[in-house]
């Protein structure tokens, strides 16, 4: 087993490097646009480098731009339940009735691993049921 240290400069590079990857080649995938724009939309911070000088304007930018790609996943797909929720819960931070409910099997066959990312949304989703 390789030990590596991992440090906040080191992820969030990677970070940035995907999230550039998925902007120059996956902006046509509803998939992508929905993980990464609800991702950029809460945390922007974490998808640009911190300019003191612009950390501000670019927070703003970082964060309008991942409500945009939420929106086009929804655009690109009306029917993604997934994306229609987290769009609805960004944009008006409020899950309520009026919204489209997934059914744990729903929720099960969209994430049906383990992983992180997954358990993650498996927790999110379940309490907008």
């Amino acid at each position: 087993m390789i030990s590596v240290d991992l440090s906040y400069k080191i992820v969030q590079d990677t970070l940035i490097e995907c999230t550039e990857f998925g902007l120059k080649n996956l902006m046509d995938n509803p998939k992508f646009l929905r993980i990464a724009g609800y991702m950029i939309s809460l945390f922007p911070h974490l998808f640009y480098k911190n300019l003191i000088h612009d950390s501000d304007l670019l927070y703003t930018q970082w964060e309008q731009k991942g409500i945009n790609m939420l929106q086009m996943s929804c655009e690109l797909n009306p029917s993604d339940k997934v994306s229609v929720i987290l769009n609805k819960g960004v944009t008006t931070n409020l899950v309520n009735d009026d919204i489209i409910k997934l059914t744990q099997a729903e929720l099960q066959s969209i994430f049906p691993g383990e992983t992180s990312i997954e358990l993650y949304f498996k927790d999110v989703l379940n309490r907008s049921m």
